[in-house]
């Protein structure tokens, strides 16, 4: 399995570089073209800043979006793929058909399977011990719900690799 920290490495300095081009996009002013805002007052004299209107987002965002998401979501499946390797001692691992870094919502369908998903088991099968209980542990659901950073982001990771997937990203504006 020597090809496979090099590989899950190259995805990631993959991702990385998508999310550096967004982050130069970000910082040009090119977000901000997007948007129209007017500015006024309200009735204690506090500045308010509102939304006229937002243009649509260039197509080429969308893919490099994808992209970058592809290649995070890409390195947790070679990392899936891997594991079932070294569990099982064989290549291709007995699971070769169904590997991917399960990702559940909740822990009901992590142990049962439900809602057009198959438990958890059918992809960690062949993953040494010490590694199914580690991949339980990074579910989502046992993260806050706001939680900024840890097992929240696998979730927003699955969201996004199907938002990809299925169709555009949507354009949102925080302020």
């Amino acid at each position: 399995v020597t090809w496979l920290l090099p590989s899950i490495d190259a995805k990631l300095n993959r991702a990385e570089h998508h999310l550096g081009e967004l982050n130069q996009i970000g910082g040009s002013g090119a977000v901000t073209d997007l948007v129209e805002t007017r500015t006024d007052r309200d009735r204690d004299g506090r500045v308010r800043v509102r939304v006229k209107a937002v243009a649509e987002m260039p197509p080429e965002w969308s893919v490099w979006i994808g992209e970058c998401v592809h290649d995070m979501r890409s390195a947790l499946d070679h990392l899936a793929y891997g594991l079932s390797i070294i569990g099982s001692k064989r290549d291709p691992p007995p699971n070769h058909g169904r590997s991917q870094f399960p990702i559940y919502p909740d822990r009901t369908t992590y142990r049962k399977g439900g809602r057009g998903r198959p438990p958890a088991e059918r992809y960690i099968a062949h993953f040494p011990r010490g590694a199914r209980r580690r991949v339980e542990r990074l579910q989502p659901y046992h993260g806050r719900k706001n939680q900024r950073v840890g097992t929240k982001r696998l979730s927003d990771l699955a969201e996004l690799s199907n938002i990809d997937k299925h169709r555009r990203f949507p354009l949102t504006a925080h302020g």
